[in-house]
């Protein structure tokens, strides 16, 4: 028996060996100060100012502020934009384009220690750069729609089985009274909410303004106010989203979803 206890424990011991070395590693491995850890990103948000509300976009409309914003904290920044001379070192920043269309890039640069121990070659350094487009909206002879127009067939997230068609639209303003819709053209938002009737003069002296009301635009989103009733909408790819107010008793909050069908 003394034999076969001794052959046993021969055979054994190598076994009890790799178990104790696997143990190890993955004791070790649970312990890695580097194992999720991440290189910082210089990442950024361009925005575009709608009103009230910022709204992210690569292409805006040149008449609106854009707001430039770092989504991570660095020692220092530095940005370039396009071939402004001017320098901006803080976090976030506010600029224009009135005047100006244009296509340029933005870089963002920021700094803060480098982490050594877990990437040997980290210089604390770290750059990104986006493409920023800004268009005319008005101007007839250098003008670019918006993606926004079209129908959107769609239901309020609260209440998906009420299912409808709200229409976006462009109108030349040459057809109205200067002194109702001004002398610029304009976009039209019609049927939003369901059924919704609109009791001003324009909308009383020109049917196709009946149903709607004229929002404030962004390239891909908009902004309105009307009768104790607000909107803000953004268009991502083929989808409409609207966050609708209705500030009458009972106070309503309520989000549009709907799909671009023409």
């Amino acid at each position: 028996m003394r034999k076969n206890g001794i052959r046993l424990s021969k055979y054994l011991f190598p076994v009890f060996l790799s178990l104790l070395f696997l143990f190890s590693c993955k004791k070790r491995n649970e312990f890695n100060p580097c194992l999720s850890v991440q290189l910082p990103s210089a990442n950024f948000n361009i925005f575009e100012q709608v009103g009230d509300t910022i709204f992210t976009s690569d292409t805006i409309f040149r008449d609106n502020p854009l707001k430039i914003k770092a989504t991570e904290s660095f020692e220092s920044y530095s940005w370039k934009v396009g071939d402004d001379p001017r320098t901006f070192s803080n976090a976030e920043f506010d600029i224009t384009f009135y005047t100006s269309l244009v296509s340029i890039p933005i870089t963002l640069t920021g700094t803060k220690k480098a982490n050594r121990v877990c990437f040997p070659s980290d210089q604390g350094v770290y750059s990104a750069t986006k493409q920023l487009t800004t268009v005319e909206q008005f101007d007839k002879n250098i003008l670019t729609l918006s993606p926004l127009i079209g129908n959107y067939r769609g239901f309020f997230s609260d209440n998906p089985n009420d299912i409808f068609t709200i229409q976006f639209q462009y109108f030349d303003s040459t057809k109205y009274d200067v002194m109702l819709t001004g002398s610029k053209n304009f976009y039209y938002l019609s049927n939003f909410p369901k059924g919704f009737t609109n009791t001003s003069t324009p909308g009383f002296l020109y049917p196709e303004l009946s149903k709607g009301v004229q929002p404030e635009m962004g390239f891909k989103s908009f902004v309105f106010d009307y009768s104790n009733t607000k909107g803000r909408g953004w268009l991502n790819k083929d989808s409409l989203y609207i966050n609708y107010v209705n500030y009458n008793t009972p106070l309503t909050r309520k989000t549009f979803i709907g799909v671009k069908v023409k």
